[in-house]
């Protein structure tokens, strides 16, 4: 098989998630999201569904169920946030409701470069037991943010809508953030420091 036919054979199963999307066919959508996240193909998979310019309710909530059981590996195997971010806000049950205050357990590096993650929460424990508990893994510690999350910043909200999610867990884009504060330092698990500035 040549090089060529690999790239054939690769979009084709990109090709197909985006026609069970068109079609609103979950059953499709599950079946040929397993085959290109197996294919590594998430990221053109991210950008084709970025482009898309609607969703039905059924492959939202489909997809709402992959990200909560791979949102972690599925962030490993797009490049760049911002390009999962795109599929995202097509992708996940849209947000609806007022800002609202968040908290976020970052690493120290993450924060200086503000490359912070889409997973926040709105229960500030939350975010500090994620600091304590990677602080020890991460050279410079852990950082616990804060923020005042704009409507148009917040994508989904998993933990209002999936009963049983206790982490109050909100997906945002970093870009729609406004201010951020760092509300503590943890160098080391459990010990916790009030921010320099």
């Amino acid at each position: 098989m040549s090089l060529l036919d690999d790239r054939h054979e690769e979009w084709s199963k990109v090709v197909t998630l985006v026609e069970a999307i068109n079609h609103s066919d979950a059953a499709a959508f599950e079946s040929a999201f397993v085959e290109v996240a197996n294919a590594w193909l998430l990221e053109p998979a991210m950008k084709a569904c970025a482009r898309l310019q609607s969703v039905s309710p059924d492959i939202r909530t489909s997809f709402l169920k992959f990200w909560l059981t791979h949102g972690d590996t599925m962030r490993s195997q797009v490049a760049s946030d911002l390009i999962l971010i795109g599929g995202l806000r097509t992708l996940l049950p849209p947000y609806q409701g007022e800002p609202v205050q968040l908290f976020r357990g970052e690493t120290a590096g993450n924060r200086q470069r503000r490359t912070y993650g889409m997973s926040w929460s709105a229960q500030r424990s939350v975010a500090e037991s994620y600091a304590s508990v990677r602080a020890d893994r991460n050279d410079g510690g852990m950082v616990v943010l804060g923020t005042f999350a704009p409507t148009e910043a917040i994508i989904s909200a998993p933990g209002l809508i999936v009963p049983g999610i206790n982490e109050g867990e909100y997906i945002v884009d970093r870009r729609k953030l406004g201010e951020i504060l760092v509300l503590a330092r943890v160098k080391h698990s459990a010990e916790f420091t009030a921010p320099d500035t």
